[in-house]
C-alpha cells in the first residue's frame, strides 16, 4: 500500500492538539509541546496504513454505550438509538516514549481531532438513512504513547429492524445494528468487539417498550467483518390490553344478545353497530402495525372473524324478525314442531316440577285428556313458563283480554310429560314461539363460539403477556 505525502497540519488542528495535551504533571510548556509535536508529528502520514508491514491486519475493537431508544417504529420497520460507539486499535507507526528526549515531562496522551489521523472506515451496514462513516472530523481521538488510538464518535442512528407482530400487543422484538468497514478486505482489517453487551449504564427506559438484554456477536464474510449490536425489545401491553383488547373480548360477548333482545327494540340495529364497531377496531390496528401478511397480527385475524360472525348473526337476526312477524293462522311445519318440542322436553328434563298459573276461563290442564291429540288445546291462555320460557300471544289478543275483567288465577302443577307433549303439537305451535325458541338456542350457541375463538386466539398472546 503505497505511502502518499502529507501536507502539514491546519494551524487549527495544531491549536486543538496543544489545548488537549495531556501530561502527568500538568505542567508541560508550550515549547515542550511544540518540540514534541513536530518530532513525533513531522514523519506522520494519515493516509498511511497504520502497520509497519502493510500487509499486516489490523484488529479494531468496537463496543457501543446505549443512551437511549429515541423510536422504535413497528409500522416502518425502523429503530433510532442515541449513544456512542468505543472503537480502538493501535499504530505502529504513531508511537513515542513516556518522556520523549528534548520534554522535561513525562507525556502519555494527546486528544488529536479526527482530521489529522488515520481511523478505521466504519459503518452501519443494515442503516436505513445514507450510507455514511460513524462520527465526525470534529471527534478527538485519545493517543497514548504506546500507539494505542481510543475514538467515542456519538451517534443517532437509524436502522432497519425486522418487526414480528403475530402476538401483538403481547409482541417482542430483537433490532440489531450491523456495524462493518469500507475499502478495506478482512486480511487488511478485522473488527472485533471485547463486550458480550452493551454498556446500558445511563440508558433512559422507553415509554413503549422495555428493554430486556442485549447482545453483542461477530461474524464474517469474504468481503467484509462484522459486529452486530442486539437488543431484545418486549411492549409494554397495559396499554393495548384496556385501550383495544378488552373492549372487543367485551363486543364478542355482548354480540349474542342481540337474539335476548326484544323485536319492537332494534335486534336488527343493534347486530348492525356491533358489526361497524368490529370494522372500527380493525381500522384502528391496520393504522399502527406494518402492512405485512407474514406473519399477520392474531388479534386483526381474531376482530376479523368475529366481524364475520357478527355479520352472520346481524343475518340470522333479520330472519328471526320475519319468523315473529308471521301470522298466528301460519301452520308450523311438524318438522320444525318437533324439533321445537324436542327443545323444550330437554330443557323440561334439567327443571323440577313447578307450579303453573291457569286462567280459570281456559281449559284446565287436570280436566284434559292428553292422549286425545285431536281434541284442540288454547293456547293463547297457557302462562308462560309452559312454553319453553316465551309469551306466545299476539298483542292484539292480549290487548282485547285486557278489556275483560279476569277473575284470579289458580296454580296447577303440569308433569314434564304433559309439557313435552304439549310442545310437540303441531296444530297447538305458532311462529312465534319457534322463534323464540331458536333464539335462546342462537344465545347459547353465539356464546360458545365466541367462548371457543376467544381461548383459541387470545389464551397465546396472554400467555406470552404473562397475564395466564
Amino acid at each position: 500500500m503505497a505511502d502518499k505525502k502529507l501536507s502539514p497540519f491546519n494551524f487549527g488542528g495544531i491549536f486543538i492538539f496543544l489545548l488537549c495535551f495531556q501530561t502527568v504533571n500538568g505542567g508541560t510548556l508550550a515549547s515542550d509541546w511544540q518540540f514534541f509535536y513536530n518530532k513525533i508529528f513531522a514523519d506522520y502520514n494519515k493516509l498511511s496504513f497504520p502497520m509497519n508491514n502493510q500487509s499486516d491486519q489490523l484488529n479494531v475493537s468496537i463496543s457501543m454505550k446505549l443512551d437511549n431508544i429515541q423510536e422504535f417504529s413497528d409500522r416502518d420497520g425502523t429503530i433510532t438509538l442515541v449513544g456512542n460507539f468505543i472503537i480502538s486499535w493501535k499504530s505502529e507507526i504513531l508511537t513515542w516514549t513516556e518522556k520523549p528526549v528534548g520534554v522535561t515531562d513525562v507525556i502519555t496522551t494527546a486528544k488529536i481531532p479526527r482530521s489529522d489521523l488515520w481511523y478505521p472506515p466504519i459503518f452501519t451496514y443494515n442503516g436505513v438513512d445514507q450510507l455514511s462513516v460513524v462520527g465526525t472530523n470534529n471527534d478527538l481521538i485519545d493517543v497514548r504513547f504506546d500507539g494505542t488510538h481510543t475514538w467515542k464518535p456519538a451517534f443517532i442512528i437509524k436502522a432497519g429492524c425486522d418487526v414480528n407482530i403475530e402476538l401483538f400487543p403481547f409482541d417482542s422484538q430483537t433490532c440489531s445494528f450491523d456495524m462493518s468497514h469500507l475499502d478495506y478486505s478482512p486480511e487488511e482489517l478485522s473488527l472485533s468487539t471485547n463486550s458480550t453487551s452493551l454498556d446500558t449504564t445511563d440508558f433512559a427506559q422507553n415509554i413503549i417498550w422495555d428493554m430486556n438484554t442485549t447482545t453483542v456477536s461477530t461474524s464474517s464474510t469474504s468481503k467484509a467483518t462484522y459486529v452486530s449490536f442486539s437488543i431484545h425489545l418486549k411492549r409494554r401491553s397495559t396499554y393495548f390490553v384496556i385501550v383495544l383488547a378488552a373492549p372487543i373480548l367485551l363486543l364478542g360477548i355482548i354480540n349474542g344478545f342481540a337474539f335476548l333482545m326484544p323485536i319492537d327494540h332494534g335486534r336488527v340495529g343493534f347486530s348492525m353497530t356491533v358489526y361497524l364497531t368490529f370494522s372500527v377496531f380493525l381500522t384502528i390496528i391496520g393504522d399502527n402495525l406494518p402492512r405485512t401478511s407474514n406473519p399477520l397480527s392474531t388479534l386483526s385475524l381474531y376482530i376479523v372473524i368475529l366481524m364475520a360472525f357478527s355479520g352472520v348473526i346481524t343475518i340470522v337476526s333479520i330472519f328471526t324478525v320475519r319468523q315473529h312477524l308471521k301470522t298466528v293462522d301460519l301452520k308450523v311445519p311438524s318438522v320444525v314442531a318437533f324439533v321445537v318440542g324436542t327443545m323444550c322436553c330437554m330443557v323440561c328434563r334439567c327443571k323440577r316440577e313447578k307450579k303453573a298459573t291457569i286462567h280459570p276461563d281456559g281449559i284446565s290442564i287436570s280436566s284434559y285428556d292428553f292422549e286425545d291429540k285431536k281434541r284442540k288445546f288454547d293456547v293463547y291462555y297457557l302462562p308462560q313458563e309452559h312454553k319453553f320460557g316465551v309469551s306466545n300471544v299476539k298483542w292484539d289478543k292480549w290487548k282485547k283480554r285486557e278489556e275483560i275483567e279476569e277473575p284470579p288465577p289458580y296454580t296447577k302443577k303440569l308433569t314434564c310429560s304433559e309439557r313435552c307433549w304439549f310442545c310437540r303439537v303441531p296444530e297447538e305451535m305458532t311462529w312465534v314461539t319457534v322463534s323464540r325458541a331458536f333464539d335462546y338456542l342462537l344465545f347459547l350457541a353465539t356464546i360458545a363460539v365466541h367462548s371457543y375463538l376467544a381461548y383459541v386466539f387470545l389464551n397465546p398472546m396472554l400467555k406470552e403477556g404473562g397475564y395466564v
